[in-house]
């Protein structure tokens, strides 16, 4: 039996953090969390409608007429505060951006180094997102989410506009990218107990 066992091998688990990469210097990460199993929870049905026909008369919209974004189901309502309260929990972190899709959430975190140099690093970075998604799990009496996050370090300007704008235009994408047909499949999904608050 031995040797069997020592003839098996086993995956080799991908690395969460940059080789050689400081951690300690200001970040910036976009973070990515999705629900188990890609469950359309954070979007409400009702309003919907009205949102769609000024989603689809406002392609294009700019800061200037900026494109507000979807009702929010219960559970959605509760991703946000707990993303809006990050700053109240991590005083060395702030969030740039945000959106709460049906089915996931994209955040731009910054996270600040204090006087001496040193920021609150990325296993700071797992602990935000664990203490984020246990709490939501928790007002909810059930979690939403998919095991771990994906996480991406910003490097330069280019990288970090590029994400601060598809956060921002990733509802009105998403609409774009789903027929009529399917959205409504997908808001027929949401849950009753999310649909109408």
């Amino acid at each position: 039996m031995q040797d069997f066992h020592n003839q098996l091998t086993y995956p080799v688990r991908k690395k969460n953090r940059l080789e050689g990469f400081n951690y300690a210097e200001n970040r910036i990460y976009f973070i990515t969390v999705c629900t188990n199993p890609r469950r359309n929870l954070f979007w409400r049905q009702s309003g919907m409608e009205d949102t769609i026909s000024f989603a689809s008369e406002n392609v294009g919209a700019d800061s200037i007429r900026p494109f507000v974004g979807f009702p929010l189901s219960d559970a959605g309502k509760t991703v946000e505060a707990s993303i809006l309260a990050i700053p109240d929990h991590y005083e060395r972190v702030e969030v740039n951006n945000y959106c709460i899709m049906p089915d996931h959430v994209h955040l731009l975190l910054f996270f600040l180094s204090d006087d001496n140099g040193w920021g609150e690093n990325s296993r700071n970075l797992s602990s935000l997102v664990g203490s984020m998604k246990r709490w939501v799990s928790k007002q909810l009496g059930w979690s939403p989410w998919q095991k771990s996050f994906y996480g991406r370090i910003i490097r330069d300007q280019k990288e970090y506009e590029a994400a601060y704008t598809y956060i921002d235009n990733n509802p009105m994408q998403w609409l774009l990218d789903h027929g009529d047909d399917e959205i409504e499949a997908i808001l027929e999904s949401i849950p009753m107990g999310q649909r109408e608050k």
